[in-house]
């Protein structure tokens, strides 16, 4: 049972880096990390930074969402392991 929540879990929180994903290229490039810690001369004009740092937030976003998704397969695929060795306490 506790791996089953745990997937669940997992999954909710692959559909929120997925939410986050698809919001990132519209997320305003001055307020991430990124910008503030570049240095005022190394700044991409306004264009080429939204662009930049949208699309590099969205494919760390996807990439946080697939590994979350493949935690909870792997935990479902333990859950029903585990159930079918007959281990479960039920």
């Amino acid at each position: 049972m506790a791996m089953q929540i745990g997937a669940i879990l997992s999954l909710v929180i692959c559909f929120v880096l997925l939410l986050l994903a698809f919001r990132a290229p519209f997320r305003h490039y001055k307020s991430t990390e990124t910008w503030l810690i570049l240095p005022k001369p190394d700044r991409p004009p306004p264009a080429v930074a939204q662009q930049v740092i949208g699309t590099a937030l969205q494919e760390a976003y996807f990439w946080f969402a697939k590994f979350a998704a493949s935690i909870a397969f792997l935990m479902f695929g333990t859950s029903i392991f585990i159930r079918l060795l007959g281990w479960a306490s039920s």
